[in-house]
């Protein structure tokens, strides 16, 4: 699908005369959604046309980005489970590519302190390259025999903005995320927030109809949006017939009932210090890791967590016989990602001293929030996972023998990684199942 771009001629082209208006990159939000009751496989009608894919590069080391991508989302992870006792979900991959694109026009301690923060190291170009990359590995598989997607995949990300922005920036935005632009009057919030929102509308699937309200775009002059959506079908699906109400004890305590699906199977386990984690697979090589932490040890688990735990984890799963107790989820989550940034590194960005003078030299900008809305259901067929992100930029002045029991009734991580790149594509921390925040 080409990059439609549309409005007054030149507003995407080279940064004009100083003016008092504000630039923004709307709130970050995700959302993600699983399958409920009997869910179809993929379609395959218009799922791959409708990926906006970008230029593939010559070389990139998308195993590095994966590993940093990784890192960073165990460090927001650590951020959001900060005195938190309602579920956490989110997209790391989302918000990490929403940043990546204002990345793009950050300079001098700016640019520094957003890479430091997300864990870049490869540069500009070379982390650019990277996220060209990684988003035509993500393109899902087809079988070899139906020719039918294996899972669903879509991503995609847009520029709306009511000035003009630095031909260097709009041309990274296009080759590098396949961004289209689209021109926006912001001056009439209402319209702008349906227009953003019915945008968010479509790329999830109908599943986040909102992700900003008019009032978020006070004196906005510019939104970055990034929206994913995922869905796939268990390897080996969930007989329907045993799922059966069973208690959960939550993290404040106390047990409340969910509907928990039961399965004996062969699948990757591991046991390690203080936890114990299975992975299923969807079909077409992306998978879904449980981590279930020792009674008590859910703050450590926490803490601990990294790209190296991570990898290890995966690394030393082996094939072993699992009676398997796993409850259905149905979760939204909605938080602004600000506070958390600021605290892991990246507070200039959104101070007086930001500078995005790659964005435009007319007038200085700031992030001035990032919000972020997630959901996810869970069931015996499968996953559905979406997100949308946008950023607002504001103007300043081994395995033992027999039947292994793994049951999840209490607080558990849940992590749905790209097996291929090992992308982390959602994280979450499910503190109460029964609850859909």
């Amino acid at each position: 699908m080409a990059a439609s771009r549309s409005g007054p001629s030149g507003i995407l082209g080279t940064a004009g005369r100083r003016t008092d208006r504000l630039i923004a990159l709307a709130p970050v939000a995700l959302l993600t959604a699983a399958l409920a009751g009997c869910a179809p496989p993929p379609s395959d009608h218009t799922d791959r046309d409708m990926t906006l894919l970008p230029r593939q590069p010559e070389s990139a080391d998308t195993d590095r980005l994966a590993k940093e991508n990784a890192q960073f989302a165990a460090g927001l992870l650590r951020e959001l489970s900060r005195a938190q006792e309602k579920n956490i979900f989110f997209s790391p991959h989302s918000i990490s590519t929403a940043m990546a694109m204002v990345w793009a026009g950050s300079k001098a301690q700016t640019e520094e302190a957003i890479a430091r923060t997300m864990r870049w190291s490869a540069g500009q170009d070379g982390t650019h390259d990277s996220f060209a990359a990684m988003a035509n590995l993500l393109s899902p598989p087809r079988d070899d025999e139906s020719g039918k997607l294996l899972y669903d995949w879509t991503s995609a990300n847009r520029l709306w903005t009511s000035i003009r922005v630095l031909d260097p920036f709009n041309q990274r935005l296009t080759e590098s995320y396949a961004s289209d632009a689209q021109v926006l009057d912001f001056s009439d919030k209402q319209q702008a927030a349906e227009q953003i929102n019915a945008w968010a509308e479509k790329w999830t699937r109908g599943h986040i109809d909102q992700i900003v309200k008019p009032e978020d775009l006070t004196d906005i002059r510019l939104v970055l949006t990034n929206a994913v959506y995922f869905k796939g079908t268990w390897v080996k699906p969930f007989p329907t017939d045993q799922t059966r109400d069973e208690p959960f004890v939550t993290s404040t305590g106390s047990t409340v009932q969910v509907p928990m699906m039961h399965d004996k199977r062969r699948v990757d386990y591991v046991a390690g210090d203080g936890y114990r984690a299975v992975s299923l697979p969807y079909k077409g090589g992306v998978s879904c890791m449980l981590i279930l932490p020792d009674q008590g040890r859910m703050d450590q688990l926490i803490m601990g967590l990294s790209a190296e735990s991570l990898g290890g984890m995966r690394a030393d799963m082996r094939p072993a016989e699992v009676r398997l107790a796993i409850p259905k989820l149905s979760v939204q989550t909605r938080f602004s990602a600000k506070e958390p940034l600021q605290a892991m590194g990246m507070g200039i960005a959104f101070s007086p001293a930001a500078d995005f003078s790659g964005i435009t030299t007319a007038e200085p900008l700031a992030i001035s929030d990032v919000f972020h809305a997630a959901t996810i259901d869970l069931d015996e067929v499968g996953t559905i996972a979406t997100a949308v992100t946008a950023i607002s930029v504001e103007v300043t002045s081994a395995t033992p023998g027999g039947v292994i029991e793994f049951r999840l009734d209490r607080p558990y991580v849940l992590v749905i990684t790209h097996e291929a790149t090992g992308e982390v594509l959602f994280l979450g921390r499910i503190n109460n199942p029964a609850s859909r925040s």
